[in-house]
């Protein structure tokens, strides 16, 4: 999957996790590799282990602090 169809299918969440990765219709391990590449782009960044979100040009929805901190700590 190309990193703009990617983006095009998450930029609506503020944060997405790796799980939701196979409602995607690629491979789980594929989107993993990519997200892993992507990530030392610049263009992901990981909260923690498996919370994403995405770098500051390409998201649509800015998360808020409380709703990283729900996200982090549930």
């Amino acid at each position: 999957m190309k990193y703009l169809d990617f983006k095009n299918k998450v930029k609506d969440f503020p944060v997405f996790s790796s799980s939701q990765l196979s409602a995607f219709g690629e491979k789980e391990a594929i989107l993993r590799n990519q997200l892993s590449y992507w990530k030392k782009k610049g263009l992901v960044l990981e909260i923690k282990k498996g919370l994403y979100v995405l770098n500051e040009h390409d998201r649509k929805i800015t998360p808020s602090r409380y709703l990283l901190a729900n996200q982090i700590y549930a």
